[in-house]
């Protein structure tokens, strides 16, 4: 909520010309520090039950710590501060400890206003972020932030804190000199870009640095390099998109719910995500689209990031209608236009795409549950229809049969390499083939600039095409005829009627057993066997063909 609340004040200053100064506070070890006495009493301040409090009181009275080395146990020393790191309760005992600073910078009206509403302190737990258009207005606030340190015996540091300054213009000439703040007789760092919240803001900017958030997760990757996620000869591609919706899609997208991304900050996102699974499938970069996704059950980044976008309105919608952001979000959607730069109105054009209505949930919110599910089935849906769609109407997409895609599961061709890397080259090679991106004498003839004869270089009795590789060349006979007696002997067993032309034979073997008959009717096989036997084929028919068109290039 804190971030949204940046994204918001950024677009509301931006949009009205006026400046905007941004301070962040670092606490020096701030869980560390928490005073038990003050803490006790601040509990007790906010009228929690009797015997709620009687508990944190026992937590933290009489607490002592003692160090375990090689199985022996040092001498145990009290501790009069600090909450237990890691601990469930503990960001919200911080909480309640810096809390009444907040309260007191809105008592003496310090801070950002947005039409009649408070946002000059959006923070989460130890992470205080303070927000203004004046100058002297900033320096007042920071200075009751110092004297509540002091009081409250814990530290704020003016290195590691900083200043930004956010201007109409995108065209930045440097940090005005007279714009200096200092905290206690220190001053305060200033800056052109801070981090907040894992999100890196540029002065001058309405959006976060998405390169910068492309390169940490590029580190997450790297990191997961030792465990296979580097392409065809490590993880299969089905084991592998699960480290990435694990590990590396999280880092990605991380936060970006609560900021307005812009046309051009998706479209870097997107061509990051999906190079990242091009690579992991071994496709190469003119592999449409839609196989991508279509291959590992996935959708684009653009999609997740909906997803929690919607998600973070409805946490804001459940907040009640007397909560400061539910009368920022009414207030937004009433009075700013569909080309304004507000959160809500970009969440709004997002729930419209989707016939979701953002008015009617603020009159009757959804439970949280109910929220994430439709809103999350919702989106999914419309993307992954989108996808199979547009992949009926790629003609490099003919052969694929797009019913055997499935949302979240994996496609055939990568089920049957499941803990067997060693299938994964040969799978390789054949979804190469079903996309439309293996390499044949038709292919070049038909795209190069230069006349290319488009006869099969090994019988050159037809067109080399793919049915012509899979089915008719005499000269791979031997490498085929006995992987297709196979797979006719598992259409016996499956009791499944068998291809009867060549195109449909070309179509089973490269959607593992299932193909559509001449009257469009659908055959469907699921079977790891049928998988396996059709990449055998694949791999090869290629090994074949590579041996004798390099012999017929030596003259062999």
């Amino acid at each position: 909520m804190a971030s949204l609340c940046l994204s918001e004040a950024v677009a509301e200053a931006k949009e009205n010309g006026e400046e905007l100064f941004v301070t962040t506070l670092d606490a020096s070890k701030a869980f560390d520090v928490v005073a038990h006495n003050i803490l006790k009493r601040k509990l007790c301040h906010t009228g929690m039950e009797s015997n709620l409090w009687q508990l944190l009181d026992s937590l933290y009275t009489d607490c002592s710590e003692t160090v375990r080395w090689q199985g022996e146990y040092g001498e145990a020393y009290q501790v009069s501060q600090g909450v237990r790191q890691g601990g469930t309760m503990s960001p919200h005992l911080y909480k309640t400890y810096v809390n009444s600073l907040l309260k007191r910078l809105e008592t003496a009206g310090l801070g950002l206003i947005i039409g009649d509403l408070y946002m000059g302190t959006p923070t989460c737990a130890d992470d205080v972020l303070l927000l203004s258009d004046s100058k002297a207005e900033m320096q007042a606030m920071i200075n009751i932030c110092h004297d509540y340190s002091l009081e409250h015996k814990y530290e704020l540091h003016p290195g590691k804190s900083q200043t930004a300054h956010f201007v109409k213009s995108n065209k930045r000439t440097g940090f005005p000199e007279d714009n200096r703040w200092s905290l206690g007789n220190k001053q305060i760092t200033k800056t052109e870009e801070f981090t907040h919240l894992g999100l890196d803001w540029t002065a001058g900017r309405s959006t976060p640095n998405i390169k910068a958030r492309i390169g940490a997760t590029n580190r997450t990757r790297y990191a997961l390099m030792g465990v296979g996620l580097h392409g065809i000869n490590g993880l299969d591609p089905g084991t592998a998109c699960k480290l990435v919706n694990m590990y590396v899609l999280p880092k990605l997208i991380y936060g970006l719910e609560s900021v307005v991304l812009t046309s051009s900050d998706y479209k870097e996102l997107d061509l990051f995500y999906k190079q990242l699974l091009k690579q992991l499938q071994g496709l190469p970069d003119t592999t449409a689209n839609e196989a991508v996704y279509l291959l590992l059950g996935a959708i684009p980044v653009k999609a997740w990031i909906h997803i929690r976008t919607l998600g973070m309105f409805g946490a804001v919608m459940r907040l009640g209608k007397s909560h400061s952001l539910y009368k920022l979000a009414v207030r937004q959607l009433e009075s700013k236009s569909d080309r304004s730069k507000s959160w809500f109105r970009y969440v709004d054009n997002i729930a419209n795409s989707y016939n979701i209505d953002l008015s009617s949930c603020l009159d009757y919110p959804w439970p949280k549950e109910t929220w994430k599910g439709y809103t999350k089935a919702v989106v999914k849906d419309h993307w992954w229809g989108q996808l199979t769609r547009d992949a009926k109407n790629k003609s490099s997409l003919k052969w694929l049969c797009v019913e055997n895609c499935e949302l979240t599961q994996t496609h055939e061709i990568w089920k049957c390499c499941r803990g067997k890397t060693y299938m994964v080259e040969s799978a390789v090679t054949r979804a190469k083939m079903l996309c439309g991106r293996y390499l044949l004498q038709a292919t070049r003839a038909r795209f190069n600039q230069n006349p290319v004869n488009p006869a099969c270089p090994l019988c050159g009795a037809a067109s080399e095409d793919l049915v012509h590789f899979l089915i008719k060349c005499p000269l791979l006979e031997e490498a085929r005829n006995s992987k297709l007696a196979d797979l006719e002997a598992l259409y016996t067993v499956e009791d499944r009627e068998r291809p009867s032309s060549d195109r449909e034979w070309c179509m089973a073997i490269l959607n593992g057993g299932t193909y559509r008959k001449e009257d469009h009717t659908l055959v469907e096989v699921n079977s790891t066997t049928f998988s396996q036997v059709c990449n055998l084929i694949c791999k090869s028919l290629h090994i074949e063909h590579d041996v004798k068109v390099n012999a017929i290039l030596m003259g062999e």
